[in-house]
């Protein structure tokens, strides 16, 4: 059968399937597939080891010119997520390509400028490198889901800067939060 597909293929009678640019459907119920990218070190080798102890389908990423010919990004019929390590430029213009809901693991503290700027790339969860053992299982299960997370510590910032940037422009300065409401979001 992977002869005929093949075949239909060099043929022309079916177009290639290709990951940069095109639209993966999702098949309910199929597990995720976790891309991990980062630079070669402790942080993306423990995210691994737990990503593997957890049971989720996990492969190491590359740049995006290796990923457009490997088989599991042209074909995966489930939710792909990637976890970016301390990413740099290329890893996000990986994950885009990929159509990879975000989660970025950082091994330093963020100031708000930077963690605003991962937001904006398309983060959905920023998880700091001391708590991936305990964190990230859940936090990519959230993540599959659709939903955003975060360290309520960091929203706060990220609210209060918010609620700054709105009192500079003159405009009406935003209600506080509780700290409950900062829970929740």
């Amino acid at each position: 059968s992977s002869q005929a597909v093949s075949r239909a293929l060099s043929l022309g009678l079916t177009d290639r399937p290709r990951a940069t640019g095109r639209v993966r459907t999702e098949e309910p119920g199929r597990p995720p597939l976790v891309v991990v990218l980062g630079p070669a070190g402790s942080g993306v080798h423990r995210v691994h080891q737990v990503l593997v102890a957890a049971g989720t389908p996990v492969v190491s990423g590359g740049n995006e010119a290796e990923l457009n010919q490997q088989h599991w990004a042209r074909w995966q019929r489930g939710p792909v997520l990637a976890v970016l390590v301390d990413p740099a430029p290329e890893d996000w213009r990986v994950s885009a390509s990929l159509g990879a809901r975000t989660v970025v693991v950082l091994s330093k503290h963020p100031d708000l400028p930077a963690m605003v700027d991962m937001l904006l790339r398309g983060a959905s969860a920023i998880v700091r490198g001391a708590d991936i053992d305990v964190d990230l299982a859940p936090v990519l299960s959230v993540v599959v889901r659709g939903y955003v997370a975060m360290d309520a510590s960091r929203m706060e910032d990220l609210t209060g800067g918010v609620a700054a940037v709105r009192v500079a422009d003159g405009a009406a300065r935003s209600p506080a939060l509780t700290s409950r409401e900062c829970d929740v979001l």
